[in-house]
């Protein structure tokens, strides 16, 4: 038989040897979430739960789920919901600064992913994290694999909560929680959570994997990116020289022909490509966030992801030129 206690001193003992092998500054607080979902409200409800008086909260820039899904039900509350801008073809930092001086004084957080799932671009967060502090306003950060690939970010205030999540995707993702001194609202579920062990070493393994050198490569995407421009030219763009971005992937949107179909022509070459294409996901909404950071719905639906393996085959881009000449064959551009 089994006697349904749960024994949480093993987790409070797992959860200190992991705060020491991260090396983290002692006035930190770790926790686990079951999931990004559950992370995400764990940071976010906890502090308005605590400063009830706050009734406003920023987005920075438009964002993907399940970011967006969050400040959506914080409006359904009655949260005044502010987006800072942000673009992806142009970073403004005069345009943040404007943004920044108009938040309401009653601001509690901003919320923010790290990189945008499909492009790659990084979101100016670091910006806002240095600023957000001297108003006294909260910044909470989801890093999602692709970014804890430049590693974990660490809280530098007492205003800062981090959702770190590298298991995304898998069936036990658990996802580590950071929380500055002053980011300490009770716990959006009350009681001890019951996390598995070997759930917990698994997320320890992959926040503690070395950093890879070969995850990313400025130099092969640069001369990729700029090949293609020297042989398709205007009707072909691509993100700024001077965005962040991660340098794990090529991107490209291509006039005249749907991502969708690109992605199947190159697989027809087992070519492994990705685009933002909402009809790539079988729902029309998925890529609303795309448009909002500068993208035109066109170049949304023409978008192209490849990933560094397959721009360094050397029979990617022959394959790829001779895909986009077909396609726009076919349809007469």
């Amino acid at each position: 038989m089994k006697i349904n206690l749960s024994h949480f001193e093993e987790t409070q003992s797992v959860r200190k040897a992991l705060f020491e092998k991260l090396l983290l500054p002692a006035d930190l607080r770790l926790d686990f979430a079951f999931d990004v979902v559950h992370g995400l409200n764990d940071l976010t409800r906890s502090l308005a739960d605590l400063h009830p008086h706050k009734r406003s909260i920023a987005v920075l820039g438009a964002q993907p789920p399940p970011v967006a899904e969050i400040a959506m039900q914080f409006a359904g509350q009655g949260f005044s919901v502010q987006t800072i801008p942000v673009s992806f073809l142009m970073m403004d930092e005069m345009a943040l600064k404007t943004a920044w001086e108009t938040l309401k004084k009653d601001t509690l957080f901003v919320l923010c992913s790290a990189v945008e799932p499909i492009t790659g671009v990084i979101y100016p967060y670091d910006w806002i994290r240095h600023e957000a502090a001297k108003k006294n306003i909260f910044t909470l950060i989801y890093q999602s694999p692709d970014s804890l690939t430049h590693g974990l970010i660490i809280p530098e205030t007492h205003f800062e909560g981090i959702c770190a999540d590298p298991l995304w995707g898998e069936a036990s993702g658990l996802n580590l929680l950071l929380k500055g001194e002053r980011c300490l609202g009770d716990k959006l579920l009350w009681g001890e959570s019951r996390y598995e062990l070997e759930a917990i070493k698994k997320l320890e393994e992959a926040l503690l994997k070395p950093l890879s050198t070969e995850t990313e490569d400025k130099v092969a995407v640069i001369a990729f990116e700029d090949k293609l421009k020297m042989q398709l030219g205007a009707e072909t763009h691509f993100l700024g020289d001077d965005i962040p971005r991660l340098y794990d992937r090529a991107v490209l949107f291509v006039d005249g022909v749907g991502g969708e179909s690109l992605v199947y022509e190159l697989k027809k070459n087992k070519i492994e490509s990705f685009t933002g294409a909402a009809c790539a996901w079988n729902n029309p909404h998925i890529n609303s966030w795309l448009p909002q950071l500068g993208l035109t719905s066109q170049w949304v639906q023409s978008s192209l992801i490849l990933p560094l393996a397959e721009i360094k085959k050397s029979s990617t881009f022959d394959h790829l030129i001779a895909a986009i000449s077909a396609l726009r064959e076919i349809s007469g551009s």
